[in-house]
């Protein structure tokens, strides 16, 4: 399990915990269900602050290499 930090780009944010082997976007379509986050149509872009770059939603958290404390941007 890994804590991380999702935030939108209208500066709502959540500390979450996470499985490792889950894909990023499994993780994002169960908070849109859930209503935490607005769904945005197709969500494709990640921004990950620690790395400084976008990372792939479709990968597990692990293989992106998102670690405990990463703090994760959603962008439209």
């Amino acid at each position: 399990m890994r804590d991380i930090t999702l935030e939108t780009e209208i500066g709502m944010e959540m500390n979450i915990r996470i499985d490792e082997r889950q894909k990023m976007i499994e993780t994002l379509q169960v908070l849109i269900e859930n209503g935490k986050i607005a769904p945005v149509g197709s969500i494709q872009k990640v921004y990950s602050q620690r790395k400084q770059r976008y990372v792939n939603v479709l990968l597990t958290y692990e293989q992106a290499q998102i670690y405990n404390g990463d703090r994760l941007i959603i962008k439209k």
